[in-house]
């Protein structure tokens, strides 16, 4: 079990590191609209539902609303992904997802994984 346990997180350190490899910066995220990628974000913001179902923000590059990219979600994603969006400020992570445009800027809404460097 132990050995089963070394080898998943082999792998999950791995996966975070290729990701990094190849991931974009979040300011050029607007050039891959459409597309799954990784991107590269250094957290700046924050806004947090005050209502279940509402959506949270997270402010990529600048607080807002000087921001160039955001991550939105919805629904019960922190608490699947364990997030405490106050605890990422200043901090840089990894997001998965599709890249959107939403008021002529690109965002991630509900990103597939999210890896806090």
């Amino acid at each position: 079990m132990k050995t089963l346990f070394s080898v998943f997180c082999f792998w999950l350190c791995l996966g975070a590191v290729v990701a990094q490899e190849n991931a974009i910066p979040a300011k050029d995220a607007g050039q891959h609209v459409g597309k799954t990628i990784w991107v590269l974000c250094e957290v700046k913001g924050f806004r947090e539902a005050r209502e279940e179902g509402k959506p949270n923000f997270i402010n990529v590059g600048a607080p807002y609303p000087n921001h160039i990219f955001t991550v939105v979600t919805i629904g019960d994603f922190k608490e699947k992904y364990e997030l405490d969006l106050a605890s990422l400020k200043d901090k840089t992570i990894l997001v998965y997802g599709k890249v959107e445009v939403f008021k002529n800027l690109p965002q991630i809404k509900n990103p597939e994984k999210i890896v806090v460097k």
